[in-house]
Parts: C-alpha cells; structure tokens; sequence
C-alpha cells in the first residue's frame, strides 16, 4: 500500500512499465491535497485502488496505446479532479464510490486513439444535509470509440446532490458507440436531486443514447416487506442494497 501526502503544486508521477501485466490491484491512500499522474504504457494491464480521506485531489490518468487501466477511487469528502487520456486500442475503465458530506468531484475522460474506450461507473449515496457535486464526462475523439457511463446514487435526509453526465463525439469521432445512464433513488421527499444528462455530436456515423430516472420508494413497497416480517429499517436497507448492488 502507498500513502501520499504531497502539495498539490508538486506532481507525483506514477508509471506502468511497458508490458506489464499486475495480478493484484495497487492501492494508494491520499491523506492530504494531491496531484497524481498515472502514466500506463503500451500493452500494460494493472488495476489501482485509490482512497481519498478528507483531502483534494488531482488525478490525471494517461493510456498509451494497447494498455489497460482500472482506477478505483473512494471518496468521502474534498475536491476531486479526474482526467483520463486513452490512446489507440487502450482501455481505461473508471469506478467511482462517492459515500461523503461534501464533496465536488468532475471527471473528464478523453478517448484520442482509435478503438479506445472509456467507461464510467459511479455509485453514490448522500444523507443527513450532505451536498455532492458530481459531474463525468466522456469525450471521443479518435474513431471507433466505445465507453459508457453509469451514475447510480441514493439520496435521503435533505441531501443536495447535483448528478450531470455528458458524452461528447468530435468531429474525428466517426464510429462512436456509447451511452449515458443516471439513476437514482429518493428515500423521503426532504432530499433534492439535479439529473442532468446531455449529448454533444459533431459527426455522423455514431450510436450514442442517453437516460435518466429518479424513483421514490412507495408505501406499497415497504408494506410488501412488513407483510414478510420485515422491518422497516431493515427493509429501507435491503430496498437500498439490491437497487446499488
């Protein structure tokens, strides 16, 4: 395990020798403000578990052309920054886990290669006052890029949480195939939620879609639980537990 504590004027730069193949994930905790770069070189494959605790961060995540990069990252409070660059045949896949208080988090991913790919999947959940800024964003350059992001949170308790997701195909972009999905789940009605998805299309020739949902637990839910002996705190927990799992 690697603990970083640097200035985020400093950067820290990490590399994945060319070739490389890791069998088991890296992790990294960031206990104070960060600026890390991730270089993987061509045909590398490695996985990288990143904890953020109360601090900023700054992730900048590049792919060369035939690597293979997934970044687990964890949040519970701070500003976090992530921008990814995928070269040719290169496959970054992005997992995020946002359970925090305040937290604004962007993340831009950039598909410049041909075949390239980006994917984001991002669970989130906020309570008791909590506000969360989240935003992720794939951008396709390079032609025959695929990627998709999945934005899946629960929120409660007078929590803000603003969830914007976008894919954006250049003009070089021919090809493209992705997708945007945002769901979310409202346990009481004092919560507040901003759904936004969006689609920026400069080219022809692309397959690209998008949605978005925002559910309610109903009464007649819980009381299918209560039926079964099931409490409703516990069955708030099973309800919450299957719809993230």
């Amino acid at each position: 395990m690697i603990y970083l504590a640097t200035d985020t004027g400093i950067k820290q730069e990490i590399t994945i020798p060319r070739g490389l193949q890791e069998d088991a994930p890296t992790e990294i905790v960031v206990s104070e403000d960060a600026h890390i770069v991730l270089n993987a070189e061509e045909e590398s494959c490695s996985e990288y578990i990143i904890n953020v605790q109360d601090a900023h961060l700054n992730l900048e995540v590049i792919l060369d052309k035939g690597a293979r990069l997934t970044v687990n990252l964890s949040v519970n409070s701070g500003v976090i920054i992530q921008r990814g660059r995928v070269g040719e045949n290169a496959k970054l896949n992005w997992v995020n886990k946002t359970f925090g208080s305040d937290v604004k988090q962007e993340l831009a991913s950039e598909v410049v290669g041909v075949n390239g790919e980006s994917s984001v999947h991002w669970i989130f959940r906020a309570g008791n006052k909590d506000h969360l800024q989240l935003s992720a964003h794939n951008i396709f350059q390079g032609q025959q890029g695929r990627g998709e992001i999945v934005m899946k949170g629960v929120v409660e308790d007078q929590a803000q949480v603003s969830c914007n997701g976008m894919i954006e195909v250049g003009v070089g972009g021919r090809g493209s195939d992705a997708f945007l999905k945002e769901d979310i789940l409202m346990l009481d009605k004092t919560a507040k939620i901003d759904a936004v998805p969006g689609l920026e299309i400069k080219t022809n020739d692309v397959k690209v879609s998008h949605s978005a949902s925002v559910r309610h637990v109903s009464p007649e839910e819980i009381f299918y639980f209560a039926s079964r002996g099931v409490e409703e705190s516990e069955a708030r927990r099973m309800y919450v537990e299957g719809f993230l799992g």
